[in-house]
């Protein structure tokens, strides 16, 4: 495989693709390469919203009296009451006639979003010496020592390496 084009996760992007990486894998293999595209938002989206994840938040949150934390409690409850018909919706676009299509979004980020609370994916620098310690932190971590939503992108990067062992890798965001 000449490249690999990664999608990063946690964009604006997390519930369905981003156009830019089909357009550059076809530029890629019209210019005689071989590409592959993975878009970890929404490969990350679809890891975060199985039930064990969910039951454990929801589960977490139930003892909790204060409002925010309610509310939370609340959104991880519809989401696992809804969690065939959210799966459907963002993984194959099949209809979602309980919630209809936008309760279904709205649900499907709410819940992304409670699994994604305390991950260190959804931690936001304002400079790139902060964000390289970080990483660098995080790739000298144990595995099973990282939460939940990094342990899983961990798990779609290697898979997506060991898959199609590129001679280069290169990663779309948006502007």
């Amino acid at each position: 495989m000449d490249l690999l084009l990664l999608f990063p996760p946690l964009t604006e992007a997390t519930l369905f693709p981003y156009l830019s990486l089909p357009y550059l894998a076809g530029h890629v293999r019209r210019s005689g390469y071989s590409a592959h595209q993975v878009d970890l938002s929404i490969e990350l989206v679809h890891r975060l919203l199985d039930g064990p994840a969910l039951v454990r938040a929801a589960h977490d949150l139930d003892e909790a009296r204060d409002l925010p934390t309610w509310y939370r409690a609340a959104v991880a409850d519809a989401a696992l009451e809804h969690l065939d018909e959210l799966r459907d919706f963002v993984l194959t676009k099949a209809p979602a006639p309980r919630l209809g299509p936008v309760r279904a979004v709205r649900l499907a980020r709410q819940a992304t979003q409670l699994l994604l609370r305390d991950s260190a994916l959804s931690q936001v620098w304002d400079d790139f010496d902060p964000l390289d310690q970080a990483v660098l932190r995080l790739s000298e971590a144990q595995v099973g020592s990282l939460d939940s939503a990094t342990r899983n992108l961990h798990g779609l990067l290697t898979k997506a390496l060991d898959e199609s062992a590129p001679r280069a890798v290169g990663i779309s965001v948006e502007s």
